[in-house]
């Protein structure tokens, strides 16, 4: 047992030893690891003043009750890492600084009461902090000793004297810098004078003695210093007044004095001054400007080198661009001969007056130079180009000076007066003017002068007066420049007001007369032509070999139809159509003359289709006979375009655009346009595809195809079948489908008719009229309505607007029923002779009808009665 509790003291004492002299072991390495600065930005500074490499993240900051070690994961570093070299600093961040009062240890371990274990130390704000007396014991620190308290934004920085708080002062942070270095005490000054500016001419540029002056310079050393803009040292000469500027080409270069201690390093041509090391203090820099003279360009101050005004109030402002803009920069005015009118500098604005100046054209330059007299009135431009130190732009502005000049008006082909159909009055007109560029407008105003409408002439001379009635109007010319746009409703003579403007000395008068067509298409003389074709022989009708008498019209055009005045071509005259590609068949050639605007007039289309205000065709065609001596050469081509979608059924038309379809490579004396279902039976035959509504067709799918063909052929009717087909002719290669989707079923409702039965004696001459309310309709829908009068048996009398308007005196003896149609869209089968019973479309009638019995005097009126 003895043996036991010997053992165990020799363990203890052994352990105790260990915990006392490991810290002591450990201390030496870190024995010149010291605080130097304390931030109240929660940032300690910690430097290494020995000459090993020391790795300092094991170390402790300990204040009371907080402690860390330097590489906790809680607080970052700045300015290196934990493994300090020599002289090397190490900022902590994010340790809780009160600026107002703490105490800092640095420790090698956790024994923070142990003396051996303590490196550095330091109180502020108040003395005997808790770790005090470990430093006192340390002998790093006289207990009661503190560093007075600093405030935020500063730092105590610790200067390496002693151990005493005398050694730390409050300040400025100094942080990332070795606060123990030795102080550099030296001052570069400050440098008054400048900046200058030299212009790069071949002759030398220097400073004068006092152009710079140094003040506030102290230290041992000194030096002065020209560089680049970028710090390059240029030069160290012995005084800015021995170097030539002159030389250095453009560009801008600084002079610096500096003030040094022994050591420092860098200070060399070639080098940079951010490259400078050691005790040294540089002063401000002064700016040397070395420019080329650039004359640059010259603009308005909104864009553009082109002004216009009126001679006696021209003021406009310029603006300039020149790479040497230290430069003195001026606005010399000339004549359009270059010759020098007047002048000013730049430094006094762009806003130049030429109010005073005639009628005329001048210029304005720009002119880069320096230390250069004035430019002298009379001399050329040229002359601002001579010196080394000068340079002109390589633009100018234009300055046109104009007297407005309202001049004269005509019609583009001579005269001053219009005649033409009210509703479409489209002239060409021209003007003369001495106003040059001012603008010119063209006024119209009634026959009492007052304005109804004005134009730009930059917007062209075409005149449209289509939208006005019947009258007379003027048309007036109109110089200016600057003013608002005539108003509407003003007299003429208030554009004769300002002095920059200035009205037309004459006018052009425009009738507008009420409209009455004119349009003749004459008589044709010649032919009828025969042509054996598809013999690859052209077959022409000679020039002149069709003539016209008697035809007017504003316009005209030849047209080649079939023999059904179905549209093959629209040449410019007939002897430019080459009819042996055409087949075998008898086509017509007509002439049309038409005023203003036609409708129809298209290939595919038909005679018949034409509509317009006002034309005519000729009154006879010439035909051409085409006798085809071999096969069928008929080629329905192949189509182009689609496929097409609508939604049909809501009485908003369905119809393919003119040109959505095209044909290429078709033949054959005569075409025709077919519509089927998608088994090949014909819908319908319409002259071209465009005039096909589709809306009333109801959902489904449709196929438009082209056929060619000459002669006669057979089974072309609605309700065949493309197989039936049979003749000389081609179908297209393809069709163009039609999808026709609806988007709800019918909602139409005839609803139920009140009223009647109508009993009228016919034949008298006494007009039978039901009374209008004695009908009444309930419970209908739809868009559209129409009353319809049939026959007993459904045929379709009559479709008056309402059943009050038909007087059946007239209709003689019979039963005539009067119902009642309400339909969404379009619906077929509408119309006097057909039945009810061929209706089509989204439409539904009265569930009843209304009876009118017609009686007649002479007929026998027995009647056997009702048992």
């Amino acid at each position: 047992m003895k043996t036991e509790l010997v053992r165990r003291a020799l363990f203890l004492g052994g352990l105790l030893f260990f915990m006392l002299f490991l810290p002591v072991l450990s201390w030496a390495q870190f024995e010149a690891i010291v605080i130097s600065e304390i931030n109240s930005d929660n940032q300690v500074e910690l430097i290494n003043t020995g000459t090993q490499t020391v790795d300092i993240g094991s170390l402790w900051l300990c204040d009371f009750p907080a402690y860390q070690t330097v590489a906790s994961s809680t607080l970052s570093l700045d300015c290196g890492d934990t493994n300090l070299g020599p002289g090397e600093v190490l900022v902590v961040t994010d340790w809780t600084v009160d600026p107002a009062d703490g105490e800092l240890g640095l420790y090698t371990s956790t024994a923070f009461g142990n003396p051996n274990a303590i490196l550095d130390y330091v109180e502020w704000g108040s003395p005997n902090h808790t770790r005090s007396s470990v430093a006192d014991a340390a002998g790093i620190w006289n207990q009661g000793d503190f560093v007075p308290a600093f405030s935020n934004g500063q730092s105590i920085l610790y200067d390496g004297t002693s151990d005493a708080p005398s050694a730390w002062s409050a300040g400025t942070p100094n942080l990332c810098i070795d606060n123990l270095a030795v102080p550099c005490d030296v001052e570069g000054g400050t440098l008054s004078g400048g900046p200058f500016v030299f212009c790069i001419d071949g002759q030398a540029d220097m400073l004068a003695d006092g152009d710079i002056t140094l003040s506030g310079e102290s230290g041992d050393l000194t030096a002065w210093i020209v560089t680049d803009d970028q710090g390059n040292i240029l030069g160290l000469p012995p005084s800015p007044t021995v170097v030539d500027f002159d030389g250095a080409g453009a560009g801008l270069c600084r002079v610096w004095h500096i003030s040094y201690q022994d050591g420092l390093t860098g200070l060399a041509q070639n080098g940079n001054i951010g490259d400078l090391d050691g005790c040294f203090d540089l002063s401000n820099g002064v700016d040397v400007i070395r420019e080329e003279p650039d004359g640059g360009t010259v603009s308005l101050i909104n864009g553009g080198t082109e002004f216009i005004g009126c001679a006696g109030d021209i003021t406009f402002e310029v603006s300039h661009s020149t790479s040497a803009a230290n430069l003195s920069y001026w606005y010399i005015i000339t004549d359009d001969q270059d010759n020098i009118l007047d002048f000013q500098s730049s430094a006094n604005g762009g806003n130049l007056d030429l109010s005073g100046a005639p009628a005329g054209t001048c210029r304005v330059w720009g002119w880069s130079y320096r230390g250069l007299p004035n430019p002298v009135l009379g001399d050329n431009i040229s002359t601002l180009n001579d010196d080394a130190c000068e340079e002109i732009s390589s633009n100018f502005i234009t300055v046109y000076r104009e007297v407005p000049d309202g001049g004269t008006v005509t019609l583009a082909n001579g005269g001053t007066e219009f005649i033409g159909c009210a509703g479409d009055i489209v002239f060409d007109v021209t003007h003369t003017t001495t106003g040059g560029a001012l603008s010119y407008w063209y006024i119209i105003t009634d026959d009492q002068d007052n304005i109804l409408a004005f134009q730009n002439s930059a917007n062209g001379n075409t005149l449209d007066l289509s939208g006005a009635p019947a009258g007379t109007c003027r048309v007036w010319g109109w110089s200016y420049r600057g003013l608002p746009n005539p108003i509407v409703g003003d007299n003429i003579s208030t554009l004769n007001d300002d002095f920059c403007e200035d009205i037309s000395d004459s006018f052009i008068t425009v009738i507008r007369e009420e409209p009455g067509c004119q349009a003749d298409g004459g008589e044709l003389t010649g032919g009828p032509f025969e042509f054996t074709v598809g013999d690859g022989v052209a077959d022409m009708i000679p020039e002149g070999a069709i003539t016209v008498s008697n035809s007017q019209g504003e316009n005209f055009q030849w047209i080649v139809t079939d023999d059904a005045g179905n549209i093959l071509g629209l040449p410019p005259t007939f002897s430019v159509v080459n009819f042996d590609g055409a087949g075998a068949g008898t086509c017509e050639v007509w002439y049309l003359r038409y005023d203003g605007e036609v409708t129809g007039l298209a290939a595919g289309a038909n005679l018949a289709n034409l509509e317009g205000d006002c034309f005519d065709l000729s009154s006879n065609a010439v035909q051409v006979i085409r006798t085809n001596e071999g096969d069928c050469q008929a080629n329905g081509g192949e189509l182009f375009g689609g496929p097409f979608e609508f939604t049909v059924g809501d009485g908003i038309p369905d119809m393919i655009p003119a040109g959505s379809i095209t044909v290429a490579n078709s033949q054959g004396e005569s075409f025709q346009w077919i519509v089927t279902d998608d088994a090949g039976n014909i819908l319908g035959l319409p002259p071209t595809f465009s005039a096909v509504n589709f809306d009333g067709a109801g959902a489904g799918t449709c196929e438009v195809w082209y056929l060619r063909y000459d002669g006669e052929i057979t089974g072309l009717a609605a309700g065949a079948n493309l197989a039936d087909l049979e003749g000389c002719f081609d179908l297209s290669n393809n069709a163009v489908q039609v999808i026709r989707t609806n988007e709800g079923d019918c909602q139409a409702n005839g609803g139920e008719l009140f009223g009647g039965p109508f009993e009228f004696t016919v034949g008298d001459g006494v007009a039978d009229m039901i009374p209008e309310g004695a009908i009444t309709v309930a419970n209908s829908q739809g868009e559209s309505f129409q009353w319809i009068v049939t026959d007993d048996a459904g045929n379709i009398l009559g479709l008056p607007p309402t059943f009050s308007a038909v007087n059946f005196d007239g209709a003689g003896a019979g039963t005539c029923e009067v119902w009642y149609l309400r339909y969404d869209g379009e619906i077929t089968g509408l119309a006097a002779g057909a039945n009810l019973a061929d209706l089509e479309g989204c439409f539904d009638l009265s569930n009843n009808a209304v009876q009118v019995i017609r009686t007649n005097e002479g007929d026998c009126q027995a009647n056997g009665g009702e048992l």
